[in-house]
């Protein structure tokens, strides 16, 4: 019957050691030299006596003395006194070694740790069947079940109850059966007792990591495995004992029709209540509050309780009110129920952006005002307050959610233009009260000083203004008679001002943005109606053309480019607006997003790390302070698709020699041999074909120029064929793998 195929795959840069050693032979004695290489049953060594290498056949060599003092022992002895009497040599290359198992394959890294191979005289094993594991943890939960796999969230144990996922940490000791087995390290078959831990498990093996290398253990053929160095103890808050014995940690969930659902720490259980013999309560009493992501703030009753995870521990029967909150994700609140000497535990998992969040408030209410973002900090500037115009600029800070006064503007007014551009924030035209004006004033956020640069050629106010090519573009408004349709260019470096083609709607009350390249006008009023017309200038061409109209005719409205998009905001159509709407310029179509929380009209929207503020602004009767903040995408801030593409273009190309080992262990396929092919899928791509490569023989690639990144690796060896997705860089000296 055919057993399960190995492989291996190593990946190595280290130049070529040899090391001395007594190579004892049926017909000429004890031969002194350095062994250079094996495979294919040939060794090759260079005498001692002469620099003349010498190919012999294994089945000549009786055993070979490494360290040139040990002669005897059965299969193979390493220097730090470990015997594995079942080994079976299957190569050198490069001063190591591999050896097959009978239920796996070793890998040693070195041939000085070695200190002697009897090739005639080792141990026959026979496979034993493949049994559950007995697990112990550091919270006294000891129970049954198969492990499935190891990887880097923990073992993944099947039980009949369910999936139980616990980390390396938890565990305290790992068993198969009765033994026998040794109280520390890893025992393997034959009561050999290895100083390593497992790293990781596929499914099929089980990776052990040692002093002198690494083996792979074949599932069942690992007695047990004892955690040197586990986590601290864990107090558990019930214990659930089963009528086997077994037992688990954790708490009760739920209890109806005949089972229990009973949360350990490593996954929900749904455990038949004929099967528990007791369940027994730990020290801790109360109501446990996790959230994902952890360090929320939690509130009971009103009060708040600390930071998750949290465990409240005064109850009373009845009807509570849970309170979960988290700068950036939406706030969760909801009745629990409690009863006083039990444990129980709520999950709370988060939502983050795609809702407004409300932060702090301006000191000042104001509408028709100006908000600019310079240097992560967004300027509030002018505007009206009910009573005046206003001159005073107030500044917020996002990561601290806190807001400061800066110097204010020279001229107080309100319905005006800002706009950042080479580093300064200009504010356009406007109203002080008694005309319109076309003042321009520019504030130095390095020197908190304002100075006044040339005026527009028209005042007006009810204007927008947009920066594109360190020029500043100043688009519609009213004049005092009429709308406008003109477009003035200021050039901040040399303080002059020119015109380009006006739009083909005179407008006020509009909003603008540049994306690509362009700069798009939406909605207003054109002193009759309300405008959902967006049209589109090029500089390039100093041309407008119109793209889809906004679903909603309006004014007043604010508009910004988040990602790929454009977002026109709140205004007035009819009422108070606060219907947000996407345009995406890719299809020409627009789309709706989540609302603000109330309308609002004459206010301000900016972009700062990920997220749209909308700023101040009127609700139709009053002028508010309000500040509201959305992140369309709903993902937590990652590195931006360019710092990506750069982190890409940065890796470092290497060369790699790729070492393929056929089926190794006894009695795998002994004396077959298929084609061997190896493809490796990911940054770099390369595919190789070995042909006719026999159980135990070697396949050599070099890959020139691999780039660093996650790669699927693929074998195919006759009817035998897996996949493995693993991370490759320049700092690998050997990656290994089996089927």
């Amino acid at each position: 019957m055919k057993r399960a195929l190995v492989v291996i795959v190593l990946v190595t840069l280290i130049p070529l050691i040899v090391f001395s050693s007594l190579i004892h032979t049926a017909e000429d004695g004890v031969i002194r030299g350095t062994i250079k290489s094996y495979r294919d049953g040939v060794l090759t060594f260079q005498l001692a006596a002469a620099r003349v290498d010498v190919d012999l056949d294994i089945a000549k060599v009786l055993k070979i003395s490494f360290d040139e003092k040990t002669i005897r022992g059965q299969g193979l002895v390493m220097k730090n006194g470990l015997n594995i009497p079942y080994t079976i040599l299957v190569s050198i290359e490069d001063g190591k070694a591999i050896f097959a198992l009978p239920f796996g394959m070793m890998y040693v890294d070195s041939l000085e740790k070695l200190a002697f191979l009897n090739t005639q005289d080792f141990t026959e094993l026979s496979l034993p069947e493949e049994k559950d594991f007995l697990v112990e943890t550091v919270t006294e939960a000891k129970f049954e079940a198969a492990l499935e796999k190891a990887e880097g969230d923990g073992y993944h144990f099947a039980s009949p109850y369910g999936t139980l996922i616990v980390p390396a940490s938890h565990i305290t000791k790992m068993r198969i059966g009765q033994g026998p087995y040794s109280e520390s390290g890893t025992t393997l078959p034959g009561n050999v007792v290895i100083d390593g831990a497992i790293h990781s498990f596929d499914g099929k093996y089980h990776t052990l990591k040692t002093d002198f290398g690494e083996i792979k253990v074949l599932a069942g053929a690992l007695n047990s495995w004892v955690n040197e160095a586990p986590g601290d103890p864990i107090e558990a808050e019930s214990f659930l004992i089963f009528k086997n014995l077994q037992q688990v940690t954790g708490s009760v969930r739920n209890w109806s029709s005949g089972t229990v659902e009973y949360a350990t720490p490593w996954g929900a259980l749904q455990i038949p209540q004929n099967e528990i013999a007791q369940i027994i309560m730990g020290k801790s009493i109360g109501l446990q509050i996790t959230t994902t992501p952890s360090g929320a703030d939690v509130s009971f009753d009103g009060e708040p309780t600390g930071k998750s995870p949290v465990l409240i521990s005064t109850l009373t029967e009845g009807k509570h009110t849970l309170a979960v909150s988290m700068p950036g994700y939406r706030t969760v609140e909801r009745e629990v129920y409690t009863t006083p000497m039990m444990y129980s535990q709520i999950e709370v998992v988060l939502e983050y952006g795609n809702f407004w969040e409300t932060k702090t408030p301006m000191p000042t209410a104001r509408s028709s005002h100006g908000a600019v973002v310079c240097d992560g900090r967004i300027y509030a500037i002018g505007g009206f307050d009910g009573n005046s115009r206003l001159n005073r600029v107030e500044a917020y800070d996002p990561a601290t959610d806190g807001w400061t006064e800066v110097a204010p503007m020279p001229t107080a007014r309100s319905s005006i233009a800002a706009v950042l551009c080479q580093d300064r924030i200009y504010v356009i035209g406007g109203h002080d009260g008694s005309k319109r004006l076309s003042k321009v004033e520019a504030y130095d956020p390095a020197s908190n000083a304002w100075t006044t640069v040339s005026p527009m050629e028209t005042a007006r106010n009810s204007l927008t203004a947009v920066a594109y090519e360190e020029r500043i573009y100043v688009i519609g408004g009213f004049d005092g008679s009429k709308s406008q349709s003109r477009v003035d260019v200021y050039d901040p470096r040399t303080d002059k001002w020119s015109s380009a083609a006006p739009m083909p709607t005179a407008r006020y009350g509009l909003a603008a943005v540049v994306y690509g390249g362009r700069i798009y006008a939406m909605g207003g009023n054109d002193g009759s109606v309300r405008l959902d017309r967006v049209e589109v200038y090029d500089p390039a061409t100093d041309g407008w053309t119109e793209v889809a109209p906004m679903p909603t005719a309006r004014e007043w409205l604010t508009a910004v480019v988040y990602g790929e998009r454009i977002y026109a905001i709140g205004g007035y159509s009819g009422s108070v607006s606060n219907r947000v709407e996407v345009y995406d310029p890719a299809n020409d179509s627009w789309i709706e997003a989540v609302p603000m929380s109330a309308g609002r009209e004459w206010f301000a929207a900016v972009v700062s790390e990920d997220w749209i503020y909308a700023v101040g602004g009127s609700d139709g009767k009053n002028h508010l302070n309000r500040v509201e903040a959305y992140n369309p995408a709903g993902i937590p801030p990652v590195a931006s698709s360019t710092e990506v593409a750069d982190d890409l273009a940065d890796r470092a190309e290497f060369d790699l020699r790729l070492v393929v080992v056929a089926p190794i262990t006894a009695d795998f396929y002994r004396g077959e041999s298929h084609d061997l092919e190896i493809e490796l899928v990911g940054p770099t791509a390369f595919k190789g074909s070995f042909e006719n490569v026999a159980s135990g023989d070697l396949a050599i690639a070099t890959i020139a120029s691999l780039k660093a990144g996650t790669y699927e690796i693929r074998t195919k060896w006759g009817d035998a064929s897996r996949t493995w997705t693993v991370e490759l860089n320049d700092g690998e000296s050997t990656v290994r793998f089996m089927m």
